[in-house]
């Protein structure tokens, strides 16, 4: 991916960080939202007439500020990363035999069988893994968030279910824990707290 002036560029007024997504770009507003619940948080951005982000519109935050360190607000948003988590407004419905079924605003039930590994993980095998693939929306997403990775200083963990014995609803988030490992997160309950959030404009 190469490096190009409009990576992480900050309009002042309404204070916005517009980041390449997906061959597009994608609008963030500062300041962010939070600490909250995913549901309070969530409501918050709601109410400013912002879009809630993807965990893949996410990725792409985090990933041009690492590339950016220099711009306003990318530390900002590093250091929320390495103290908070992220939430990325995914839903995802575990199914017993089936696996994940994660949506967003933009996709429905994308199917995620079980099988995938969950836990520790090299960053070669990250970016393979069919479970960040369907969060980040696929290949290019995976390849940011293993560049993430590989900027913290331990191997990644990918925190979701093997199997599970009744349907069970979570939602998605990033953060790096306090050893300064990457998490994805697939395992939150909706009334987890300590969560931020950066607004979308549609």
């Amino acid at each position: 991916m190469e490096k190009s002036n409009t990576e992480f560029e900050v309009k002042e007024g309404r204070t916005t960080i517009v980041v390449p997504h997906k061959g597009k770009r994608v609008t963030f507003v500062a300041p962010y939202f939070g600490t909250g619940t995913y549901n309070q948080v969530g409501k918050q951005i709601d109410d400013a007439k912002l879009l809630r982000p993807t965990f893949a519109e996410t990725v792409s935050l985090v990933y041009s500020a690492i590339q950016n360190k220099d711009k306003k607000y990318a530390q900002q948003v590093l250091d929320i990363l390495n103290t908070n988590w992220l939430w990325g407004f995914n839903n995802i419905i575990y199914k017993p035999k089936e696996g994940a079924f994660i949506s967003d605003r933009n996709r429905k039930d994308v199917h995620v069988p079980f099988g995938f590994k969950t836990g520790e993980y090299s960053i070669a095998n990250l970016v393979k893994n069919p479970f960040v693939l369907a969060l980040t929306e696929g290949e290019e997403g995976a390849e940011k968030l293993g560049k993430i990775a590989k900027s913290q200083k331990i191997t990644p963990c990918v925190w979701s279910f093997d199997k599970v014995d009744s349907k069970t609803n979570r939602v998605a988030s990033l953060d790096s824990d306090e050893d300064g490992g990457l998490n994805v997160n697939g395992d939150y309950l909706v009334g987890d707290g300590n969560g931020v959030a950066f607004g979308v404009l549609e």
